[in-house]
C-alpha cells in the first residue's frame, strides 16, 4: 500500500508551483454525521502547471487511487486538482485513515498527527474531542530571495473544515477558527510555523438509541402482558 500521499506530495510540489508563479490550495474537511459514520475529504488545487507537468497530478491520482480503494473511497482528478473522499466510521478509523493520508515525506521532521477520541458516553449521544497539530515550521528553506519567499507564503494555502450534528466548541486554536455554518467551523493552517487546533463536539449514537428502543419496548410488552393474557 501506498503511504507518501497527498499532502505529502503536495508540499514535494511546492517549489515547482511557486516557480511557475501558480499556488498551492489543500482543503480538509471532517464530516461527522453520527458516532458512527462520517466523511474525510481532501482537495488539492496547484495552479501554474503546464499540461506535461500535469501528468504528474495524474500519477498522484493513482496512487491514492490504490491506497483509499480498501477503505472504499474515491479519487477525482482534474488537469489541475485532486479530490478525495474517505468514509470512517469512529473516531479510530478517522484517527488511522487521516494519519494515512496527509502523511508528509520522509526526509522532513514537519509532521501532521490528528488524535480523536470519544471521551464521554450517554449511550444515546457521545462526546468526541479531536486534536489535530501541524508543524510546518521545518518546510525546506527556499533561497530565493525575500521576494520570492515571501510569495511562497502567499502562494501555500491549507484550510480544515469539520462539521457535526451539534455545535462545535473550540478548546484551543493556534490561529483564528471562524464558524461557517450553524455546526460547522473552518481553521486556517500557517506555513513555517506549529498549528494546534482542539475541538469537542456531541454526535448522536444510532447503536445506543436502538438498544434504548429496543430495552422500551421490551418493558412496555412486560407491562402490557398482564393486561392481554394469551
Amino acid at each position: 500500500m501506498c503511504k507518501a500521499v497527498t499532502l505529502g506530495r503536495a508540499l514535494a510540489l511546492l517549489l515547482l508551483a511557486v516557480l511557475l508563479t501558480g499556488c498551492l490550495d489543500v482543503d480538509v474537511a471532517v464530516d461527522f454525521k453520527d458516532a458512527n459514520h462520517g466523511q474525510l475529504t481532501e482537495r488539492i488545487t496547484v495552479g501554474g502547471l503546464s499540461a506535461g507537468d500535469s501528468d504528474i497530478l495524474q500519477d498522484w491520482a493513482l496512487q491514492v487511487r490504490r491506497q483509499v480503494n480498501p477503505w472504499g473511497g474515491t479519487v477525482r482528478s482534474g488537469a489541475e486538482s485532486l479530490a478525495i473522499a474517505v468514509p470512517f466510521y469512529n473516531t479510530w478509523s478517522l484517527e488511522d485513515r487521516f494519519n494515512q493520508l496527509l502523511a508528509l515525506p520522509g526526509g522532513t521532521s514537519s509532521t501532521v498527527h490528528l488524535a480523536a477520541t470519544r471521551d464521554l458516553n450517554l449511550i444515546v449521544s457521545q462526546r468526541n474531542r479531536v486534536s489535530l497539530d501541524v508543524d510546518l515550521r521545518s518546510l525546506p528553506p527556499l533561497d530565493l530571495g525575500a521576494l520570492q519567499i515571501r510569495r511562497i507564503d502567499r502562494a501555500v494555502a491549507g484550510q480544515l473544515q469539520v462539521s457535526a450534528p451539534n455545535p462545535i466548541t473550540v478548546l484551543a486554536a493556534s490561529s483564528p477558527v471562524a464558524a461557517t455554518a450553524p455546526n460547522a467551523v473552518s481553521w486556517s493552517i500557517v506555513p513555517h510555523q506549529r498549528n494546534h487546533l482542539e475541538l469537542v463536539f456531541w454526535v448522536p449514537s444510532p447503536l445506543g438509541i436502538g438498544a434504548v428502543l429496543l430495552v422500551a419496548a421490551v418493558v412496555a410488552g412486560l407491562l402490557l402482558q398482564p393486561m392481554f393474557p394469551l
